[in-house]
């Protein structure tokens, strides 16, 4: 888990200290995917979703959203950009990784999860999914 310092600001946090909108997220993950490729090191794009189940909405309610992100920036780095993929939707955390490193890791993506869950009402943890794409993949493009 990240270390934070008490009072600190996170690096890449969004100036009010939200998450940041679809377009600013496209931004940074745009910014990164650039940067990641003159480096040779991978990226990743975290998503969370709501699973679509008959009769219920998938967007993501204001208050379950706000523990979502705090659930997100809890447990990635400081460095990690976190924001609306697609707005009320779509969460999504860019991740680096150094080019030795696993890029996918189901330890990390299920710790993830379980600490996103147990921040959301028992409907909405239900249907949570998370999925670990490439920025380049047709993954993404069809999120």
């Amino acid at each position: 888990m990240p270390q934070h310092w008490p009072g600190s600001i996170r690096l890449l946090e969004c100036p009010d200290g939200s998450e940041y909108g679809e377009e600013a997220f496209q931004y940074f993950l745009g910014l990164e995917q650039a940067r990641a490729l003159r480096s040779r090191q991978p990226v990743r794009v975290l998503l969370a979703t709501l699973e679509a189940v008959r009769d219920r909405p998938t967007a993501f309610p204001r208050a379950s959203a706000a523990q979502l992100f705090k659930g997100l920036r809890s447990t990635l780095r400081d460095t990690d950009v976190v924001g609306w993929y697609r707005q009320d939707r779509i969460a999504g955390a860019v991740l680096s990784f150094p080019p030795h490193a696993s890029p996918v890791g189901t330890v990390f993506e299920s710790r993830i999860e379980a600490d996103l869950r147990r921040r959301l009402p028992p409907l909405l943890a239900k249907q949570l999914r998370l999925r670990m794409v490439r920025p380049d993949g047709a993954a993404l493009t069809n999120a």
